[in-house]
């Protein structure tokens, strides 16, 4: 990782807190106009099921490459049992893993985006470096200067650009096909967005699709704009996930069309427009931060632990960064989370991370216990996600909040008197 100055420290690592409380503090200052007189559509059954195998390209994204190259990732590959990968890469710390490949079934070529791993540090930081810069002039040529997105996901997506290119090249040419589609989850949906602006300068007489799952804003109006005039975009959106609305508007951010809105009951709603503020689509269910679920978006809850981190971080940019990252989210961890078990309560430390459980957030639209039939996003072997919260085994218990605010309060505390105490540069 770079070297980094203390003010770069200090602005990385107040950019989320800064996000979330601005936003929660501007939604009482300048509320949204929450509308739900407008008229939307309800997706059917079969628009909804038209969905699934993305759900599970978006899944893969998360497997390792050589278990997508070698189609042993479990239920993420046997969901679609036509894929045959051309190319995977990066190591999911540094490098966000990557994958391109053929399905035959669906006469496309799939490029994949891993979102941000909770457990990685770097993947945390590029969603904390929200500033907005223009697209790099030689991965994006011809784009207009107007057009701004997220720095942090700009830098990500530069990382891997050309080779994503050429694999996406190598897939067409073997495989005679004329349509791409990219997918992704969280910070793999933003890259995703990002490759569907890049690849179409250097592919032409192609169709480009991009379908995401808890995307955040990417960009700034502009952006917004040239996406809808340029790229068929699909977003998906479920219940009161708070990611989707971050960064807030009043930093510049917006949108593009496409939103697909997973309302309670587990109806989809075709959102129009950009940021529709209805209160069946995202930007008006979630006006504020403090409306939002975090569990909605991701099982593991990961802003919570980054919040956690940055916000030492911001507080003391002289503080060496791998031993806090150690302190907050390795030793003390491993004491606190010890502390539930005495008392029966399962705890994060049993999270078994199977072949069969790559699929993540995939199966929080099945709220019903023992649904039949594919849910919304996916499914890991149909379990209610009550029964999974905090990534307990289905049937057993999370801890309590009051353990989990305890534990919070001893890896806050551990780490602020190493700070203080343990041998570093003041």
């Amino acid at each position: 990782m770079a070297q980094l100055s203390s003010s770069s420290f200090f602005l990385r690592g107040t950019s989320m807190l800064l996000t979330i409380l601005g936003f929660g503090l501007l939604a009482h200052a300048v509320p949204l106009r929450r509308d739900s007189s407008s008229t939307l559509t309800t997706l059917s059954s079969d628009e909804i099921a038209a969905f699934r195998p993305f759900s599970f390209y978006a899944a893969l994204a998360y497997c390792k490459p050589a278990s997508i190259l070698s189609l042993s990732c479990g239920q993420n590959c046997d969901a679609n049992p036509t894929f045959q990968p051309i190319a995977s890469g990066g190591d999911g710390i540094d490098v966000q893993f990557w994958y391109v490949g053929i399905d035959p079934t669906l006469q496309s070529v799939i490029v994949g985006h891993q979102g941000t791993d909770p457990s990685k540090i770097v993947p945390l930081v590029t969603d904390a470096d929200f500033s907005l810069e223009n697209l790099d002039s030689t991965l994006f040529p011809g784009i207009s200067s107007d057009i701004k997105v997220h720095s942090g996901f700009a830098d990500e997506h530069a990382k891997t650009a050309t080779s994503v290119l050429a694999a996406t090249q190598k897939a067409l040419q073997q495989s005679g096909l004329n349509q791409v589609t990219m997918v992704g989850h969280s910070l793999g949906a933003a890259l995703s967005l990002l490759e569907s602006v890049y690849l179409p300068l250097f592919i032409p007489n192609v169709s480009f699709r991009m379908i995401g799952y808890g995307m955040p804003r990417v960009g700034n109006q502009a952006f917004a704009t040239f996406i809808d005039n340029n790229v068929q975009v699909d977003h998906v959106n479920n219940k009161e996930d708070l990611v989707p609305t971050l960064p807030g508007l009043f930093l510049g951010f917006h949108h593009p069309q496409g939103e697909k809105h997973i309302v309670d009951d587990l109806s989809w709603v075709d959102c129009t427009g950009e940021d529709n503020t209805d209160s069946r689509c995202t930007t008006g269910d979630v006006s504020n931060v403090f409306e939002g679920k975090i569990a909605d978006h991701d099982v593991t809850a990961h802003p919570n632990r980054t919040a956690a981190v940055l916000l030492l971080w911001s507080f003391f940019p002289k503080f060496p960064f791998r031993v806090l990252y150690t302190l907050v989210w390795a030793i003390p961890r491993n004491i606190i989370l010890a502390i539930p078990e005495c008392f029966g309560l399962r705890t994060q430390s049993d999270i078994k991370y199977s072949s069969t459980i790559q699929s993540r957030y995939y199966f929080v639209g099945n709220s019903i216990k023992r649904r039949s039939g594919p849910p919304p996003y996916g499914t890991i072997d149909y379990v209610d996600y009550d029964d999974y919260n905090l990534n307990s085994e289905p049937g057993e218990s999370s801890p309590s909040t009051f353990w989990r605010f305890m534990g919070w309060t001893i890896r806050y505390a551990a780490a602020v008197v190493w700070w203080k105490y343990g041998e570093h540069e003041h």
